[in-house]
């Protein structure tokens, strides 16, 4: 994911896609992508597709959320493991909402996960919420600025 400047305090945040990556015979080029950061197919070394990049994108939500990186109390091999045994990261203090986006988008089964479009409409309601944050702090500064 980057963020682009949009001008005027605004910014835009677009997604990366992995799917999109040089691929031979179907199959992505060995990664240099910390294991951590990878997908159960990326690491049975299955093409990486769309459905690739939304689980990724709920790795990223999930860092953002808690500030650590993805299974940092193990070693490489060990994540390995737990990613193929079916281990993903703990959601319990995350509202349940977000618990279950995170978990349809950690499916083992690519194609059971929602799409980057399905994905992005269940987080409207979480951008209106930061819009009205942002516009409370706005008001904030403006109070202070006129004192």
């Amino acid at each position: 994911m980057i963020v682009t400047e949009e001008g005027e305090g605004r910014s835009t945040a677009k997604l990366i896609s992995f799917s999109a990556a040089t691929t031979t015979n179907n199959v992505m080029a060995k990664s240099t992508l910390p294991v951590q950061w990878k997908t159960p197919e990326m690491l049975d070394n299955m093409p990486s597709t769309p459905s690739s990049d939304v689980y990724g994108l709920a790795l990223l939500l999930w860092h953002i959320h808690t500030g650590q990186q993805p299974y940092h109390q193990l070693s490489s091999d060990e994540i390995e493991t737990a990613i193929a045994q079916g281990q993903r990261q703990r959601t319990d203090d995350m509202e349940h909402k977000d618990q279950q986006l995170l978990h349809k988008c950690w499916n083992p089964n690519p194609s059971a996960r929602p799409s980057a479009a399905e994905f992005i409409v269940f987080l409207q309601p979480s951008q209106e919420l930061l819009k009205a944050r942002q516009m409370d702090k706005k008001d904030e500064e403006d109070i202070y600025n006129d004192s």
